[in-house]
């Protein structure tokens, strides 16, 4: 029963945050330029309410992974700090982003160089590209140690993982929102698209078993 209860809202945390970040990705191309400030300031909101849960679904994925024959329960505790600290990263992010807008006073866009926003941009970039590419491989190492998952799962996240810590270098690189790969670039948006992507398949999986 409590394993029953475990994977439902494991899975439909995981289902909730894949449901959230569409509106999100949508909020940041389908607008103006520079967007409204309420138009910021709701994308933060789902953004918070993506993260509350993302945090569901790591932690009950992290213990079924811990309770589960043949893992290995330090990759267990590692895949749910670094979830941990993903979320906190975007959490702080976001604040600073909705920090700019409402200290500006009027419209501005925050993933822009000089609208105040800069700190969340190198968090969103490369800070959280290396964060969520150690959780994505350490919990894809998990997946494939154990039967949780069927194999094609933990591969996937770690071909994710190599996607993202491949955006790392950015912060070396240019500052132009139109660019892909670029400190505050298109590819940031993608790459979170893949990780909840991964995070949808995962739960269905584990509605599914």
């Amino acid at each position: 029963m409590v394993e029953t209860s475990l994977r439902l809202w494991t899975g439909v945390a995981g289902i909730g945050a894949f449901v959230a970040t569409l509106p999100v990705i949508a909020l940041y191309f389908i607008t103006t330029d520079p967007p409204p400030a309420r138009t910021v300031l709701v994308r933060v909101l789902l953004n918070t309410l993506l993260c509350a849960a993302l945090l569901v679904f790591v932690t009950g994925l992290s213990t079924l992974i811990y309770r589960t024959p043949g893992a290995h329960a330090w990759l267990a505790v590692v895949s749910l700090a670094a979830a941990l600290v993903f979320v906190v990263l975007t959490l702080v992010a976001n604040a600073i982003e909705a920090g700019a807008v409402l200290h500006a006073g009027t419209d501005i866009d925050p993933t822009r160089m000089g609208a105040g926003g800069e700190s969340s941009q190198v968090i969103y970039g490369p800070i959280a590209r290396v964060v969520t590419a150690l959780f994505l491989s350490v919990t894809g190492t998990a997946l494939l140690a154990t039967e949780l998952t069927p194999t094609w799962l933990g591969w996937l996240a770690i071909t994710i993982a190599v996607f993202h810590l491949g955006l790392a270098p950015t912060i070396l690189s240019t500052t132009d929102p139109a660019r892909f790969y670029s400190l505050n670039g298109w590819s940031i948006p993608i790459a979170g698209g893949l990780l909840l992507t991964w995070v949808l398949a995962t739960s269905i999986t584990i509605l599914a078993t």
